[in-house]
C-alpha cells in the first residue's frame, strides 16, 4: 500500500494532499465539470450510435438518417471545413466520436 493511502488508514490525513487529476484541463477557459460533462455526454451518444448502426463510423445514408437532412445537405456539411470527416479515397465518413464531440459543440454555439 502506498505511503500516502497509509496516511489516510492512520489517521493523519491532514498531511495527504489529494494529487490533481484534472490539472490539464484548468488551462481551457470551459469550467472542469461542463467539460467532462460534454465528454461523457459525447461518449454515451457514441456508444448509442455505434450500436444502433453497428459500426464506429458513419456514411452519408447513415447522417441523413441521424441528422434529418437531406443528400445535399450532407454532402454539404462533409466538404465543410469545420466537419470532422475522414476521406479515403472517394468516400468520406465520420467518427461517432467525432460526430458527437462535433454536434455537442456546435449546439453550445447556438
Amino acid at each position: 500500500m502506498s505511503q500516502d493511502c497509509n496516511k489516510v488508514l492512520s489517521g493523519n490525513a491532514s498531511a495527504y494532499t489529494a494529487p490533481n487529476v484534472l490539472s490539464v484541463a484548468s488551462t481551457s477557459p470551459v469550467p472542469q465539470t461542463i467539460s467532462s460533462e460534454i465528454g461523457v455526454a459525447a461518449a454515451l451518444e457514441a456508444r448509442r450510435l455505434a450500436e444502433k448502426y453497428g459500426t464506429d463510423f458513419l456514411n452519408c445514408d447513415q447522417l441523413m438518417e441521424v441528422t434529418g437532412l437531406g443528400r445535399g445537405n450532407v454532402r454539404q456539411l462533409l466538404c465543410s471545413d469545420s466537419f470532422p470527416f475522414i476521406q479515403v479515397g472517394n468516400r468520406k465518413v465520420i467518427s461517432v466520436i467525432a460526430f458527437a464531440l462535433w454536434s455537442l459543440k456546435v449546439g453550445q454555439q447556438d
